[in-house]
């Protein structure tokens, strides 16, 4: 299960009910770590520090209402603890831009020195049933 942030379910309802084009901030889309709960205002604390970077997403076509990454997601080794990382996100930006997608993860993972997160294909799930 996911989330909509605030942001994309007004371009959403705009889209659908007013007529207005919703235009990404970019074509491509980032996967992001946080170790509280992103919100629906994107609100919750990101990973900082350590070499955390946000990393590009590829994601399978919408079937049933569900996407899933299509490729492993791999962030850097982490140059120091990261903390607990507890939800994903998903936004339009490496840097700042727009949530548009947040899902709590099923197990939270201790980030240490040196450890390596990654999300093996179809681990990453977002889906509106």
């Amino acid at each position: 299960m996911g989330a909509f942030s605030d942001y994309l379910e007004d371009a959403i309802l705009d889209l659908t009910i007013n007529q207005v084009a919703y235009v990404p901030d970019s074509s491509d889309v980032y996967v992001a770590l946080h170790i509280s709960s992103p919100m629906d205002d994107d609100s919750g604390v990101e990973v900082t520090g350590g070499a955390y970077a946000r990393v590009l997403g590829a994601f399978t076509a919408a079937s049933g209402g569900t996407v899933s990454n299509s490729l492993d997601v791999s962030f850097p080794p982490a140059t120091a603890p990261w903390g607990t990382v507890t939800h994903f996100a998903i936004y339009d930006d490496a840097t700042g831009g727009n949530l548009l997608y947040w899902a709590q993860l099923t197990t939270p993972k201790i980030v240490s020195d040196t450890d390596v997160v990654t999300f093996k294909a179809s681990n990453l799930i977002i889906s509106l049933n």
